[in-house]
């Protein structure tokens, strides 16, 4: 079983009971939830609490078109015939939503944002990982200049002084005519795979990136974590952020297109390595 941190907070019991049930235990009721809890915080839970828990997880139950977990009345089931390995990339999420990623934070990092590039190429069609460090050797300038090639829009020249690591751009994403002319949708995504989330809402800096390249149409910026978010937070959160990529719409996304199966073998080996799962 995966261990239990001592938490009042509804949504980590919520990630814990998910984690659990997907990757050992099948199912988990409100009562042994309340004793695993009282075990690992030397106390009784109040009602309130697991209720809250269930409750978090219905609702991220509704957001799926085929969910991997089933929350129904005092009980919380793995759907059947879902395997952790056949779907790592949601797995690995919701290991970082509740662990963190402080343990190997550039290797979970890297492979989060190309679990973030492969669902927003099923979502507009295009996409290319950013972040630093992606090509070893190549600078800022260097990089930019690629994606502006890769895009088709113009190149800048404001970028020969810059000496930027990736400039809060982790994911370039984007929706291509069949001209492959400039003026087109494209966003630009931090990635942000461990606690510290909330403290990155604004990393992308769209009005920096405006004189990087010479858009044809301005990007608009772009938010991915490997939480859930919950609808009362999520006008906030995009009110900061932009456009939201959280776990179930990459669950959705990945869902609906082919598996990058180099990726899906590289998160099993780390689940393995580091993520506490029993293979």
């Amino acid at each position: 079983m995966i261990d239990l941190e001592p938490s009042t907070s509804a949504r980590q019991l919520a990630d814990w009971v998910e984690l659990s049930v997907l990757t050992g235990l099948t199912s988990m009721s409100r009562s042994e939830l309340g004793t695993l809890v009282e075990q690992a915080s030397g106390s009784e839970p109040p009602d309130d609490l697991i209720s809250s828990v269930y409750a978090t997880l219905a609702e991220e139950q509704g957001r799926f078109d085929a969910s991997p977990f089933q929350v129904e009345k005092d009980l919380v089931l793995r759907a059947e015939g879902w395997r952790w390995r056949d779907f790592p990339e949601y797995v690995a999420c919701v290991y970082w939503s509740y662990f963190g990623n402080a343990d190997t934070p550039a290797a979970a990092g890297k492979l989060f944002e190309r679990i973030v590039a492969h669902a927003c190429k099923q979502y507009l069609g295009h996409a290319v990982v950013f972040g630093w460090p992606d090509v070893p050797g190549a600078s800022f300038p260097d990089r930019v200049n690629a994606v502006a090639d890769i895009l088709g829009e113009r190149r800048s020249d404001a970028l020969a002084r810059l000496h930027h690591k990736d400039r809060g751009v982790d994911v370039v994403s984007w929706a291509e005519f069949h001209d492959r002319l400039p003026n087109k949708l494209t966003v630009l995504l931090q990635c942000a795979a461990g606690h510290d989330w909330k403290g990155k809402t604004r990393a992308v800096p769209v009005k920096a990136w405006r004189d990087y390249i010479q858009w044809g149409v301005d990007p608009t910026e772009g938010f991915a974590i490997p939480q859930a978010i919950q609808l009362s937070e999520l006008q906030d959160i995009s009110s900061e952020a932009g456009l939201v990529v959280d776990r179930p719409r990459i669950y959705n996304l990945l869902r609906s297109g082919p598996p990058d199966v180099e990726l899906r073998e590289a998160l099993v080996a780390w689940l393995l390595a580091n993520g506490r799962l029993d293979d």
